[in-house]
């Protein structure tokens, strides 16, 4: 018997209904003629840009801000502090340091007293203590500054209040030179050469 080559419309049917039978045992997509793209098999993790797609990310490529990022760029600029003391107005700078210095002052003498009082024999601190200040208050200022452009001197006018270790009070008027001058870069008023206040040198009973 001769068999003939030639298949018959059944047979294409069958073959395929094998072929789709084949694919979905497989997981494959069945690929079109001149596709050389090899499927991916189910159950793989996709790549490119469906798994950036997945994870929220552009697509493009542009990486997208992180919640850290974001904080960042809304985060606001420490703010820049003036120097305490100082003022862009004359009298308000000449009362802080006028004060400052005083204070300070003060601060010296009563940790002298403290050391005195802890190491030096108690019979010669208390001899002493008479002329050993304690405190300082001021009582009047009637210091007037004259200004010539960026630069005000003055000899000072103010009177204190000296209250010494023992108890006893003395008032004196203080007189000296103080020089302030306006910063051209900020616009505020600087002593020029600050010390610290001396009642025994710049007042008088």
């Amino acid at each position: 018997m001769i068999l003939s080559s030639a298949k018959t419309p059944q047979h294409h049917t069958r073959g395929l209904a094998a072929v789709i039978a084949l694919t979905l045992l497989g997981g494959c997509a069945i690929p079109t003629a001149g596709q050389g793209a090899i499927p991916t098999p189910a159950g793989e993790s996709p790549t490119g840009d469906a798994a950036a797609a997945e994870a929220g990310a552009d697509p493009g490529g542009t990486a997208q801000p992180t919640a850290a990022g974001e904080e960042a760029s809304t985060a606001t600029p420490t703010p820049v502090i003036a120097i305490v003391g100082v003022s862009e107005e004359l009298a308000r700078t000449w009362e802080s340091f006028l004060r400052d210095s005083i204070a300070f002052q003060v601060e010296r003498m009563r940790d002298k007293l403290v050391l005195m009082e802890r190491y030096q024999n108690p019979a010669h601190f208390e001899q002493n203590r008479g002329g050993l200040i304690e405190d300082i208050d001021l009582l009047e200022d009637r210091t007037v500054f004259e200004v010539r452009g960026a630069l005000a001197s003055t000899t000072t006018d103010f009177d204190i209040r000296i209250t010494y270790a023992d108890g006893d009070t003395e008032t004196r008027t203080c007189r000296y030179q103080v020089l302030i001058e306006q910063s051209p870069e900020d616009g505020l008023w600087y002593v020029i050469n600050p010390t610290a206040f001396d009642p025994y040198t710049f007042c008088s009973g």
